[in-house]
């Protein structure tokens, strides 16, 4: 097999993992406790252990996609942002005198909101980071007609 497409088959099924099987394990035992670990895991330990880990998958492959990184990794926090909602949802449905999936209010997107900020926020300063490496690596980079230093 290739080792490009290995390296994109790594990383997907990384990324996608990551971002989605915290959720699918808290669905069954959801409760208004486990709101605020859903909070805690969507904005800091997703986007950290998804950095992490494609991180490893780059050394490992010896390769820096970084846009194509950068853009699943950003769809990978929406999409456990996204499942943990739906979480919620199918909580609130299934609850006795419970709010229900039609009543989202203000609260509920306030608490949307915080998730994608935080965790978009871990995963833009990683890339703010980056830019500014690959910057001063092509500054810095000789060219054939610069002497060495």
């Amino acid at each position: 097999m290739n080792n490009n497409l290995k390296y994109l088959i790594y990383l997907c099924i990384a990324i996608i993992g990551i971002g989605t099987l915290p959720n699918l394990i808290l669905r069954p035992i959801w409760s208004s406790g486990i709101a605020a670990l859903n909070i805690l895991l969507n904005s800091f330990i997703t986007p950290i252990i998804l950095l992490i880990v494609t991180k490893w998958i780059n050394k490992k492959f010896d390769k820096d996609w970084w846009i194509l990184n950068y853009l699943l990794l950003i769809g990978a926090v929406c999409l456990s942002i996204y499942l943990g909602f739906l979480n919620w949802t199918h909580w609130a449905d299934k609850t006795p005198g419970g709010w229900g999936s039609e009543n989202v209010d203000k609260g509920t997107f306030m608490i949307i909101n915080l998730e994608l900020m935080i965790g978009l926020g871990i995963i833009g300063f990683a890339l703010l980071i980056k830019i500014i490496t690959k910057i001063t690596s092509i500054i810095k980079k000789p060219t054939a007609n610069k002497e060495l230093r």
